[in-house]
């Protein structure tokens, strides 16, 4: 899994654009799932799921960065291909499950995308990132955090 780390900036642009670009499917499903969707601005829509995806990532990369800041490693790029790979795989979970039960996931299905997304991620981070006993401890307790907030 060494390898995976070791990309050049475009295949980190790549990696960023495919979860954001799940992320965003699976936003814009929930939107369409909603209630009034036939009378909303498809383009609003569309802009507001860009957005949300865009900043849930962003919010996550700098809470991350925040907890990590005082490390003397070099995180960043493992940070990163972390997350995106576990945004993207929650992403396609959450979109298979709203699409397969053509209503938004209820909280038990979210339940059950969070253990997966988030337990990956607690998992890799913790596995993948030379950063101190501490500072492992804290992306854990954080991505905890986020695991109960994704259940709302």
């Amino acid at each position: 899994m060494g390898i995976l780390y070791k990309v050049k900036r475009s295949s980190l642009i790549g990696v960023i654009l495919i979860a954001l670009i799940t992320q965003f499917t699976a936003m814009y499903v929930n939107f369409a799932l909603t209630t009034g969707f036939e009378k909303m601005n498809k383009f609003l829509v569309v802009f507001l799921a860009l957005v949300a995806a865009a900043v849930l990532l962003a919010i996550v990369y700098f809470v991350f960065q925040l907890i990590l800041r005082k490390e003397e490693v070099e995180y960043k790029q493992v940070l990163i291909v972390n997350m995106a790979m576990t945004f993207a795989l929650g992403g396609i979970l959450a979109t298979i499950v709203t699409m397969s039960t053509s209503s938004t996931a209820n909280t038990l299905a979210n339940v059950l995308i969070g253990v997966i997304q988030y337990g990956l991620l607690g998992w890799i981070n913790w596995t993948s990132l030379e950063v101190s006993r501490q500072g492992k401890i804290n992306i854990s307790i954080w991505t905890l955090i986020l695991f109960v907030l994704s259940i709302f």
